[in-house]
């Protein structure tokens, strides 16, 4: 399962869960085929076929290869070469948050939307074809974006299984634009009711 997720610093924050059977870097090429900008990733180098698209890679992910290597006995010493190694070959993508602000320093957020979707795995009975596995990627698609959005997700769940099969759709897909979970015009039932913590005064 790939996942893409829009940087925090974006106006609309979205979570996009693609099933493919393969992992080679052919893929995450096509499914960001149009797409100039940043991309932050773990090391993999299969995102080094992508054109007109700079790399920032994860901090979070060498700092685990570092905390792997404590304590430094015999096997936590060749574990910091590794990490040093790893952190020397990617010096270049490790620096590209230096760049720009808005750059994140890591790809927890996209870490943290994959998450759910990695520890549901043994539950799943009905993913068991590349059609359930499709139709899993739909759901955490929309489940991942709501949750981005600060929705109710059992309300906004609840609101497009009554609004979609009537409003017309197939024949106006324009109109699917003021359903998605970051339109301003979803009912404010769908949004959750977060409350200000008081300040103290002393």
């Amino acid at each position: 399962m790939w996942v893409v997720r829009s940087a925090a610093c974006e106006a609309k924050q979205a979570v996009f869960f693609y099933y493919d059977r393969g992992r080679n870097g052919d893929i995450n090429a096509e499914l960001l085929k149009g797409f100039r900008g940043v991309l932050a990733t773990d090391g993999y180098s299969g995102y080094g076929k992508m054109d007109g698209i700079r790399r920032a890679l994860c901090w979070a992910h060498v700092r685990r290869y570092y905390i792997e290597s404590i304590p430094l006995d015999s096997k936590g010493k060749e574990l910091l070469t590794k990490a040093l190694v790893y952190s020397t070959n990617q010096k270049e993508y490790l620096e590209t948050f230096l760049e720009d602000g808005r750059l994140p320093i890591s790809n927890n957020l996209c870490e943290s939307a994959i998450r759910p979707f990695a520890a549901a795995r043994r539950a799943w009975l009905f993913a068991d074809t590349p059609k359930g596995a499709k139709a899993s990627a739909v759901l955490y698609t929309l489940v991942e974006s709501a949750k981005a959005n600060d929705l109710d997700l059992f309300e906004y769940l609840k609101y497009l299984l009554m609004e979609m099969p009537n409003n017309r759709h197939p024949e106006h897909p324009e109109i699917i634009e003021k359903y998605l979970p970051w339109s301003a015009e979803l009912p404010e039932k769908c949004r959750l009711k977060r409350k200000n913590k008081k300040c103290i005064m002393r």
